[in-house]
């Protein structure tokens, strides 16, 4: 029975092994010098043109509460980014 447990785990770490293995070297990787705006062309096509060019992010006065809470976390939180 022990010879069979070590011979399991050592079958399950080499199983480890393969997958880094396979994923450092035989995954193709990631071109992240490629325009941003890539992806979206090849899924939206025309639709692209509908996209805005630049964005905003805006909180005003927010209050975020946990609802086992007895005070707020944030209470009139406001920013732009």
């Amino acid at each position: 029975m022990w010879l069979f447990r070590i011979y399991t785990q050592l079958e399950v770490s080499m199983n480890d092994v393969e997958r880094v293995e396979e994923y450092t070297n035989e995954l193709p990787t990631e071109d992240y010098e490629a325009d941003p705006t890539l992806l979206l062309r090849t899924r939206l096509g025309a639709g692209l043109a509908s996209w805005p060019a630049e964005g905003a992010l805006e909180f005003c006065d927010v209050r975020l509460q946990y609802a086992s809470a007895h005070r707020p976390i944030f209470d009139g939180l406001s920013f732009k980014g």
